[in-house]
């Protein structure tokens, strides 16, 4: 199996809701995604598959490689969406955006965005 678009967004909402009340359960996820809770369970099966979570009853958890693959991603949206504001887009449109750029900028041209948005 390999990762996805998809798989990326579950493994941030996991992480930042995990940051924020400890725990995170499919419910959590539903609500936060504005998605199903069936079509959250089929997504908890294969990240659980991929080894970036466990699941303990009804807590899932980020495992060590899903913890570090989200935080990856939180970076980059971060570092990209501060980057675009800093050059006058909107909060709206650099945060959509960053999300979209976040999945298909090459490594090169994050590396350049996050020296500039470090001066």
């Amino acid at each position: 199996m390999y990762k996805t678009i998809s798989i990326d967004h579950y493994l941030k909402t996991i992480c930042i809701i995990q940051q924020k009340k400890g725990f995170v359960r499919n419910i959590d996820i539903a609500n936060a995604m504005g998605y199903t809770k069936p079509s959250v369970t089929r997504a908890v099966t294969v990240l659980k598959e991929m080894e970036y979570i466990t699941v303990d009853g009804h807590e899932i958890r980020l495992t060590a490689s899903g913890q570090k693959e989200a935080l990856k991603l939180l970076e980059k949206y971060n570092t990209i969406c501060d980057f675009l504001k800093s050059i006058g887009v909107s909060e709206m449109s650099a945060s959509h955006d960053a999300c979209e750029m976040e999945h298909h900028i090459s490594d090169e041209t994050y590396y350049h965005i996050k020296q500039k948005s470090h001066l």
